[in-house]
């Protein structure tokens, strides 16, 4: 078996929004600025179909998916802070690890120009995601702190189920 990863940069991010499973994007809450844009990260696991007419593999199948998004947050907030370390801070300070949760993600990009020459903003929304708790704190380019946000997609596609794990929308500006 191997895995092959591929990775898609999405840039041109204008906000990224959470929200709970039964949340709308309209009450969803932003995460605030990002460092680089979003990456989606696709590791498709394959293993080789061998035949006794060949000594070397004929092909090779998809037999998984897992897909991640990784949002490199520039506004360490305490709540953005909490979501990266999987844990929850209550008004008092108090600090308590948080049990897996699923999330609903919206990214905002710079889409395409339309014919009337605006600007549209392109959403992708992934319906099902749980974090991953991930303790690392960076110091970017410019000496401010950053730290990556990691979510695993849940509903990957796999075998042609579950195609609707990430929607992409193109609308034009108010």
């Amino acid at each position: 078996m191997s895995v092959e990863c591929k990775n898609t940069i999405i840039s041109g991010v204008t906000d990224v929004l959470v929200g709970d499973l039964s949340a709308t994007e309209q009450t969803a809450t932003s995460l605030g600025a990002t460092n680089g844009g979003v990456t989606l990260t696709a590791a498709v696991e394959k293993t080789d179909v061998v035949v006794d007419q060949s000594l070397l593999p004929i092909r090779k199948i998809a037999t998984s998916a897992g897909y991640t998004l990784s949002i490199p947050l520039a506004e360490i907030t305490k709540d953005n802070l909490a979501k990266v370390l999987g844990l929850v801070i209550d008004n008092n300070n108090k600090v308590t690890i948080v049990p897996e949760e699923y999330h609903q993600v919206w990214i905002k990009t710079k889409g395409i120009v339309n014919a009337s020459g605006k600007q549209q903003i392109r959403t992708f929304h992934f319906p099902k995601v749980a974090f991953i708790p991930n303790g690392e704190l960076n110091m970017s380019r410019t000496d401010q702190q950053t730290v990556t946000l990691e979510a695993a997609v849940v509903n990957c596609p796999t075998n042609g189920v579950n195609t609707e794990f990430m929607s992409v929308t193109d609308e034009d500006p108010e």
